[in-house]
């Protein structure tokens, strides 16, 4: 559903109301609308908890900064950054994949191929990869 509001040229989408409790059942069309709109606010979440993670994490490592004098407790300490830096680089680049799920749901798509890139040219073939394709679109 969109509508248009000429003043603003601007071309937008209307929400669609589901309940809090809603959750997909088996026996409704694949990818309905309100399947959608439960699929774009959990995409949503999903990615402001990172964003707030990602946001916690700078804000610690710049408050974070200390002196410790032995060196075994640096070097643990510095280990734990690592780390966290390691995590935080891996959900940033699930961000942009969040991104992509949600401009393919905003732009009403109906087939989806989740493979390894080496498998990019077996995967369109058919021959590889995880293929979801919406119902009477297959």
């Amino acid at each position: 559903m969109s509508y248009s509001d000429p003043s603003q040229g601007v071309v937008m989408k209307q929400e669609s109301f589901i309940p809090d409790s809603y959750t997909p059942a088996e026996d409704e069309p694949f990818m309905n609308e309100r399947q959608v709109e439960y699929f774009r606010r959990k995409l949503l979440d999903w990615k402001n908890d990172l964003m707030s993670d990602s946001k916690e994490t700078i804000e610690g490592l710049q408050d974070g900064t200390r002196n410790i004098p032995d060196i075994a407790d640096r070097a643990s300490e510095e280990t734990d950054r690592a780390l966290e830096l390691r995590t935080r680089d891996r959900q940033r680049k699930l961000v942009s994949k969040i991104d992509a799920a949600l401009r393919f749901l905003e732009g009403g798509g109906t087939r989806v191929i989740i493979a390894h890139l080496d498998q990019a040219g077996a995967a369109l073939r058919g021959e590889a990869g995880t293929h979801v394709v919406a119902e009477g679109h297959g």
